[in-house]
This record gives structure tokens, sequence and C-alpha cells, in this order.
């Protein structure tokens, strides 16, 4: 999140100098901080139902069931697949900062699927969807 809030701050200081202190920089500078603060987090649950990976103020999101899910394993991010919302060689990715994450491949509509979830933590997030999936097999 460091590289995000200096990303802002450079952002912030173009924008003074563009706009040399007039009255537009105070209407301008809010409307651009908003894509910052939409994809400042990502927030990842797994519950008994479903996996819920959303970004900062709830959207945009995605959720798959838990009933769904194939397969899932801890992956490594490529540096040049970037942040954000991503598709890369594998399928959709969310993410906001580093380079680990974990796979989701999830049935829809008949095919396989593959969702890469970016996360601080990949084994941990990993291990909550097994023992989600372990409880739907109980």
């Amino acid at each position: 999140m460091a590289i995000v809030g200096s990303l802002m701050v450079v952002w912030m200081a173009v924008l003074a100098l563009v706009f040399d202190g007039s009255i537009w920089l105070w209407a301008v500078a809010p409307l651009s901080a908003l894509p910052f603060a939409m994809f400042w987090r990502l927030r990842t649950s797994v519950d008994q139902e479903a996996v819920h990976v959303a970004f900062t103020f709830g959207w945009p999101k995605r959720t798959f069931p838990i009933e769904a899910v194939d397969a899932h394993a801890p992956a490594r991010t490529r540096w040049y697949f970037g942040w954000g919302i991503r598709l890369i060689p594998q399928g959709w990715m969310f993410n906001v900062w580093g380079f680990d994450a974990v796979d989701v491949a999830y049935r829809t509509n008949g095919t396989i699927k593959t969702f890469r979830i970016g996360t601080d933590d990949p084994n941990g997030l990993d291990r909550a969807i097994a023992s989600a999936l372990d409880a739907r097999t109980e």
C-alpha cells in the first residue's frame, strides 16, 4: 500500500503544477483521487457458502460459490502482470500489492475458469478455502 500512497502524493504534485494553484485544483484533485481510493484495499473472505473478493468500497467484486470451486493453490504473479483488475493468461486477476496470490479454479456454465486473488497470506487463504471445501463434503 505504500506504493499507492506514494503514487497519490506524486499525482497530487503533478496536479498542483499543472493547475498552478488555481481553483480548478480543488475540483479536480478529489475526483482524480477516487480511483486511488477505490483500489486501495482488496478484501477477501471465505465462508461456508462462498469466496468473496471486493475492493475498498465493495465494488468491483467477485463471489465464487464453494460448490463451484474445483481446485485452489498458492501462486506467484509475474511482475509484468501489474496490479488492479487484469486479464492474465490464467484468467482474471484482482491484485493491489505484491506478487503472492491464490488461483481458484471454478466451474461456471459447464466450463472451468481460473481467477487469481492477490493476497499477503497465500497459504492462509488457501487453507481457508480448503477448510470451506472440507466442511462442504462433511
